[in-house]
């Protein structure tokens, strides 16, 4: 993972697919691998290209299991993530139901807290009304 510190995404996210179908790819290298393909796939209207979308729904399966600690982990990644990464993520689980859309509300209300004043925090606050969660 030194080539995701370095900001390499491309081949972090190439050097962790090779790990797909090794036994050595675990929960942990999942959430890995969705979180870099996640921010490498944003585009600059925060919607993502198709891999990001399925590194969402790889993100939404993960919630449902408590095992994963999903929330505690995306917390340490929210630096890693930024704000727009964060709203991308929160924006499409909150569509959904059940624990991703707990999830996504939670992600989502951090960023309107946090980030009042910014675009995203304001796009987070909007989103949670659309939804009817404030």
């Amino acid at each position: 993972l030194a080539a995701k510190k370095a900001r390499k995404l491309a081949q972090a996210e190439r050097d962790l697919r090779l790990l797909v179908r090794h036994p050595a790819f675990d929960t942990d290298t999942r959430f890995q691998l969705a979180v870099i393909t996640l921010k490498g796939a944003l585009g600059k209207d925060l919607v993502p290209r198709s891999e990001g979308v399925e590194a969402i729904r790889v993100l939404e399966r993960m919630a449902a299991d408590p095992r994963t600690e999903l929330p505690k982990r995306l917390r340490k990644e929210a630096r890693f993530l930024g704000p727009e990464g964060a709203y991308a993520l929160g924006f499409r689980l909150v569509e959904g139901a059940g624990p991703g859309k707990v999830l996504g509300a939670d992600l989502l209300r951090d960023l309107a807290r946090k980030g009042a004043r910014t675009r995203t925090g304001k796009m987070a606050k909007a989103k949670l009304a659309t939804e009817g969660i404030g």
